[in-house]
């Protein structure tokens, strides 16, 4: 597909202020930082959007394929490039994004991944208009796989908004990747400790995004999910023990946060997490034997 100049893509809007502000993490995604950018650029709207790009030290050349698109689109791409590697100091690199949103809406999607549709944020966001009462929306997902196989994630047929416990008990069987989650802006003005504190963002930002209205399920796949891609987060943490730990206590203070109401949910989750911890640590025991 020809990628539209700036000027093209900016007269199609009706209007000054972004409507949907989005946030992509890169860290080392030269093989994929093109395909994911392009994606973003492709989306066909009525009105703006901006492409919060937040490069975390990469040490290939994914900051330089960025800044080509920056020169390109100066209007609509807003890098930061990172000098020393903020998420090894338990930053979160999308809290900087969101820090300086200006959308209404925040979609999500790492340097890895890519939106499949050109209709993906046009789509989502005439769902979450028709479904206002909820802060959080995600959608169906496409993974594709290190051997270039494909599998489709779709887990329902028609609109569902799940409730804050079912989003806590399904985890990943619901939403498979940020690539497919839009949030309200207004509902991470005052981001709660356990969100910060968290290893990963999405299952939080999910939690977090439905304790109002709950999660709306859109019965479409939009965005397609490399599966263990280097350095991505499944490949590098997937056995982690600090990783357990650190999701036992960003769930822990979940439990406080969401309220005595939830503690049967929350706490078998923190079960979850515990057991998995241990697991964890029988198996490294083990092995150094």
């Amino acid at each position: 597909m020809k990628l539209n100049n700036e000027n093209d893509i900016i007269k199609m809007w009706d209007q000054k202020l972004p409507m949907v502000s989005i946030s992509c993490v890169a860290y080392n995604h030269q093989e994929y930082i093109k395909e994911c950018i392009e994606s973003f650029l492709n989306q066909e709207t009525n009105y703006p959007f901006e492409i919060l790009i937040h490069d975390d030290a990469s040490e290939d050349l994914t900051a330089e394929i960025i800044k080509q698109y920056e020169r390109k689109y100066p209007k609509i791409i807003f890098p930061i490039y990172q000098e020393k590697n903020q998420y090894s100091k338990n930053i979160k690199p999308n809290l900087l994004n969101i820090e300086r949103a200006k959308g209404k809406y925040i979609a999500f999607c790492d340097g890895d991944d890519f939106w499949s549709s050109n209709q993906k944020l046009s789509k989502q966001i005439k769902y979450m208009e028709k479904f206002y009462m909820c802060d959080v929306s995600f959608h169906g997902v496409r993974v594709l796989f290190s051997n270039n196989t494909t599998e489709d994630k779709l887990k329902n047929s028609k609109p569902y908004i799940y409730s804050l416990n079912q989003v806590i008990l399904q985890d990943y069987r619901l939403v498979f990747s940020s690539s497919s989650i839009m949030i309200k802006r207004k509902t991470l003005k005052n981001i709660p400790n356990f969100y910060k504190i968290a290893p990963v963002e999405d299952y939080y930002l999910r939690i977090l995004g439905s304790i109002n209205g709950g999660g709306l399920y859109i019965p479409e796949i939009l965005s397609t999910y490399r599966r263990l891609t280097p350095n991505s987060y499944t490949q590098v943490n997937r056995f982690s023990k600090n990783i357990a730990l650190r999701n036992y206590l960003a769930m822990k203070e979940a439990r406080y946060y969401l309220g005595k109401s939830l503690i049967s949910i929350v706490g078998y989750k923190l079960l979850l997490f515990y057991l998995k911890f241990v697991i964890l640590k029988i198996f490294k025991i083990s092995k150094e034997r």
